[in-house]
């Protein structure tokens, strides 16, 4: 889905009864990155607790800051660069991984 697909699919969330879903931030989303974890089928750390996780193409909540046509996004799939932070233009189709949590400009 595009970015503003996988913004507004956050936002309407509700899983566990709870609402308040968003994208998270670049900083959030590459920190569950393990560039050790080269054995599996995914870059995360072994015993994760994140179900249906696919090695793919993540977006973030995070904007260019030279132009905000375009978003971060983390590539969690073993064959990408361990340099695993990039920024696309927002039309790309990637996953929404939401979070839940209070969102703070130090994040972002």
């Amino acid at each position: 889905i595009d970015w503003n697909t996988a913004r507004t699919l956050c936002i309407n969330k509700i899983a566990g009864g709870q609402k308040g879903w968003r994208l998270p931030s670049i900083v959030e989303l590459s920190s569950l990155f393990d560039p050790v974890n080269r054995s599996r089928e995914l870059w995360l750390p072994v015993g994760h607790p994140f179900l249906d996780i696919r090695a793919s193409k993540y977006w973030s909540g995070s904007l260019n800051a030279d132009d905000p046509t375009f978003a971060w996004f983390v590539d969690f799939s073993v064959g990408s660069n361990p340099n695993h932070t990039f920024w696309a233009t927002k039309t790309f189709p990637f996953h929404a991984w939401c979070v839940r949590a209070p969102m703070s400009a130090d994040r972002y």
